[in-house]
């Protein structure tokens, strides 16, 4: 979306289901599996961390990723994940690369972790409602699963900063744009083509 302030746009749950696991949680614990096609992917989180009303942590977010994603000894030979932020460079945004670490045997302690830019392994949280994109070197299409517990609460707020965002729908269903969010109650400029409204741009891989 394009904006000139920011904007916080409210999420509302239609409906969702989840599978119950036995752990301890406040609320139910479910998972996702997403297909992953050769190339990039736009996907998001759509749970929380279990236990808590937190974020994901991106070592943790995909439960059976190891065989399913292609690692290597830097972001150019493994599978990357690259986040968005709308507030990097002055506003103008940009982007970090993640890629997931594999030595091939030679340093077995240090594999299957998703590392920052050649450098250093990273904690970071991927919010309910923070789409990422997932770059998969596979030339074909692989299943990767999403787990971590559901949202107590029917609606999530988003903030919305000036320019581009990535943003994911915070639950677990599809979703009808118009009916999950009451844009204009949100602030979102409309117009009479889409060089003078905001935008909402999907991506099909």
């Amino acid at each position: 979306m394009k904006k000139s302030t920011m904007i916080a746009a409210i999420f509302a749950a239609s409906a969702f289901s989840a599978f119950a696991a036995d752990v301890y949680s406040s609320n139910i614990v479910g998972y996702s599996k997403l297909t992953i096609h050769p190339g990039l992917n736009m996907i998001g989180a759509g749970f929380q961390v279990v236990g808590g009303a937190g974020a994901q942590d991106m070592q943790t977010i995909f439960v059976d990723e190891d065989g399913a994603n292609f690692g290597g000894e830097s972001s150019v030979e493994a599978d990357n994940i690259l986040t968005w932020d709308p507030t990097a460079g002055g506003g103008i945004g940009g982007y970090t690369t993640y890629y997931k670490y594999d030595s091939n045997g030679t340093y077995p302690e240090y594999d299957n972790i998703w590392y920052f830019q050649d450098d250093n392994e990273i904690t970071a949280p991927i919010d309910l409602s923070t789409g990422f994109w997932y770059k998969s070197l596979s030339t074909t299409s692989i299943v990767m699963t999403v787990a971590g517990e559901v949202p107590a609460s029917n609606t999530v707020s988003v903030t919305i900063h000036p320019g581009l965002n990535m943003v994911a729908f915070p639950f677990t269903a599809g979703f009808a744009i118009n009916a999950a969010v009451d844009w204009a109650a949100s602030g979102a400029d409309g117009g009479e083509s889409s060089v003078e409204a905001d935008n909402i741009i999907t991506w099909d891989p």
